[in-house]
């Protein structure tokens, strides 16, 4: 696993830490499982899997991504992944 990837995994469960699904569940579970699709092969697909949902969260999460390493391409990725919490 690339550092960038075991980054991410770190990010998201820093961000997501206190959130819970619906179902009273840890929210981490539903990126990590996204992560793990058979649809997504690369280090990079797997990275905008589990920060998906990372921006609408925290909407610092940018920095941190940056500051972290995360190609440039993931965080273009994660970006147009985010929903526009204004709208």
């Amino acid at each position: 696993m690339n550092n960038f990837l075991d980054n991410a995994i770190k990010i998201a469960h820093l961000i997501h830490k206190t959130e819970t699904d619906k179902l009273g569940k840890p929210y981490i579970l539903h990126p990590l499982q996204v992560m793990n699709s058979p649809l997504l092969k690369t280090d990079e697909e797997k990275a905008v899997g589990v920060l998906h949902d990372t921006v609408e969260s925290n909407p610092n999460a940018i920095i941190l991504l940056r500051v972290m390493r995360i190609p440039e391409v993931v965080i273009e990725a994660v970006q147009l992944l985010t929903r526009d919490l204004n709208d």
